[in-house]
């Protein structure tokens, strides 16, 4: 499993990879912390795609050095040496003999907490639009999806309000992305739905747009006002 060593001043600490998007950044709420006051409050992500790691900067001043050069992305090889602020951050491939960092709190914990960040970003946010999106990559990386779509009902139709990736980007033809078999079962019976192998599921492995998105797992869950269905979370891994 891949790591981030991280050296800033006279501390070290390692961290183990083990998400698609891990955030890095100067906030508490992050992944990989980097307390340093030339380092923005998210000021990377790091992007793994079942095979390899590519670190992206969030916005186009939060620039970082590799290996030297300065960059705003780059596909990572083991032992890569990153400069974030005055923090030396090495990508490693391989388990360092170092003891990893030790998780700050049980998982809950930490979803507790984004899910704080996320109020706290709402408090402050006037858009609606951006607040649905904040709220929509919470769920999609509290839940390790690929994908996370926000659905309303609208004159008894369903609406795909937000269409989320793991890269916190919007997704284009959101419609195709969704399984539509899944949805209908869940519209009918108000409950939710959660499907771990739906290419070999009994009552979905048939269904067209099972096989067309080729989805593996996914959750779906009803959104209720008083038992009135008024929307759907839907997340999926393809």
């Amino acid at each position: 499993m891949a790591n981030l060593r991280v050296k800033l001043q006279n501390s070290v600490k390692v961290y183990t990879l083990f998400k698609k998007l891990t955030t890095i950044g100067r906030d508490e709420a992050n992944d990989v912390i980097i307390r340093d006051p030339l380092v923005d409050d998210v000021h990377a992500h790091l992007l793994f795609d079942g095979k390899n790691y590519q670190i992206l900067a969030t916005e186009g001043k939060n620039t970082f050095l590799v290996n030297g050069r300065r960059r705003s992305k780059h596909k990572l090889s083991d032992e890569d040496t990153l400069r974030i602020g005055d923090a030396e951050v090495v990508f490693l491939e391989r388990e360092p003999v170092a003891e990893p960092a030790r998780p700050r709190g049980p998982q809950g914990a930490s979803d507790y907490q984004k899910l704080f960040d996320v109020a706290r970003r709402i408090l402050n946010e006037t858009d609606l639009s951006v607040v649905l999106e904040n709220l929509m990559d919470v769920v999609v990386e509290i839940t390790g999806a690929d994908k996370g779509f926000l659905i309303l009902t609208h004159n008894e139709k369903m609406d795909i309000k937000v269409a989320r990736n793991v890269a916190r980007e919007n997704i284009a033809q959101a419609v195709d992305q969704v399984s539509d078999s899944i949805i209908a079962r869940v519209v009918r019976n108000k409950k939710p739905l959660i499907v771990s192998d739906a290419l070999n599921h009994e009552e979905f492995a048939t269904a067209r747009s099972v096989m067309d998105l080729n989805l593996n797992s996914v959750m779906c869950v009803p959104l209720l006002d008083r038992g009135n269905l008024i929307g759907l979370i839907y997340v999926g891994n393809s």
